[in-house]
């Protein structure tokens, strides 16, 4: 039955909303720039992390960029991605093309971000010293011996044990034997050069690539660690200042056909020496 010229239940007409409107309850900014630069609608989110932005149009860095990134978009590209930080923030946006304008979505990615920094650094350094990790090191290794082999330069490789790490854990225990690897993979990091490589090569014991040096400059290096480490300031309860010392052996890339496997058996057999000479 028809009541009023009008079927029961029929759905009624939306009105219309109003331009620019569509996302101003979104929780994460949405902003309509023009194709001139000028900024023609920000929702309530944009306006609480921009502030500002409407008024300075193009001249904002955050708009300067979007229009760089659309102004990059290939023809017939709908959309682009991008990364981009602001402040302390990191934001991911998708820059939408719509006739004569961009519509932004933002999303605050600073989190992710970081997360996915601290996954990578699990993977290839070692958390307790946050030197390199050995795979990594291994690789690294390998490639300076390739170069060091192909270009002609001198290279060599310390091994460094720390000495009596069994007993400072059996004694103090592991938090304090824990805190002795820390000290000394800060203690690497502060003494070398940037182009030195340094991982732990497994439990107590330490690598360092040295490009471009021989053995007998290495020890330079090596005299920094020594003296650095005499300043490592390690307590122990009941109070009582550990003193941490390390064996060093080293060795050349020399002859000119060693692997990087014979470096590390020549670094090896040299630590084995002069951890055997300091016992005696």
């Amino acid at each position: 039955m028809v009541e009023g010229g009008r079927k029961p239940n029929a759905p009624r007409a939306k009105a219309p909303r109003a331009p620019g409107t569509a996302h101003d309850d979104a929780p994460y900014p949405v902003i309509r720039v023009v194709a001139g630069g000028a900024v023609e609608h920000t929702n309530g989110a944009a306006e609480i992390v921009f502030p500002g932005l409407r008024a300075r149009g193009a001249s904002h860095p955050l708009v300067a960029g979007i229009l760089t990134a659309a102004a990059g978009m290939t023809r017939g590209s709908r959309f682009v991605d991008r990364e981009e930080a602001h402040g302390d923030r990191v934001w991911a946006q998708r820059i939408v093309r719509e006739p004569g304008r961009f519509t932004v979505y933002m999303t605050d990615i600073t989190e992710l971000k970081l997360a996915r920094e601290e996954l990578r650094l699990l993977e290839t350094h070692d958390r307790l010293t946050t030197l390199l990790s050995r795979g990594l090191l291994l690789d690294r290794l390998t490639e300076a011996v390739h170069s060091a082999l192909r270009y002609k330069f001198p290279l060599s490789l310390a091994l460094c044990d720390v000495d009596g790490m069994h007993q400072i854990n059996d004694t103090f225990g592991h938090r304090v034997g824990d805190e002795v690897l820390g000290g000394v993979g800060a203690t690497l990091k502060g003494c070398l050069r940037a182009e030195d490589i340094a991982g732990r090569y497994g439990g107590d014991e330490f690598a360092i690539v040295f490009p471009h040096t021989t053995a007998y400059d290495a020890v330079i290096g090596i005299d920094r660690i020594r003296q650095r480490l005499d300043r490592l300031d390690i307590r122990t309860k009941p109070a009582h200042a550990l003193k941490v010392t390390m064996s060093y052996g080293v060795a050349d890339l020399s002859p000119r056909d060693m692997s990087e496997r014979d470096l590390l058996d020549a670094a090896q057999k040299s630590l084995a020496e002069a951890k055997s000479s300091t016992s005696r």
